[in-house]
């Protein structure tokens, strides 16, 4: 579908996409998916090669934060940060694969 067969409300998002370089590193890369496509890859194969694929991307975050105490209460608290704790695709594999270790052990 060309850009110009786009309804406009669909057309800016589609612009962005095609021009912006943050929007351009979250698409997906067609050479993991060609790889996942293979015939007769395991649930396994298929998710390693998905993580192996995007290793470098950040895959999970959570919101930094400190433990603290509440002077109030005593009761121990987070105190949220104006930042995000992120892992990648490649970190992620590596918890897995340890958590699978463990497991068979």
């Amino acid at each position: 579908m060309s850009m110009n067969e786009l309804r406009p409300a669909a057309r800016r998002p589609s612009e962005l996409a095609e021009t912006d370089p943050q929007l351009q590193a979250l698409m997906p890369d067609a050479d993991v998916g060609a790889a996942v496509r293979q015939p007769g890859l395991s649930y396994q194969q298929v998710i390693t090669t998905i993580l192996d694929g995007y290793a470098e991307r950040h895959a999970l975050g959570e919101r930094g934060y400190d433990v603290g105490r509440d002077p109030d209460t005593g009761r121990t608290r987070r105190d949220y940060l104006p930042r995000f704790d992120m892992i990648t695709y490649g970190e992620l594999h590596d918890r897995v694969k340890r958590v699978a270790a463990t497991w068979g052990e």
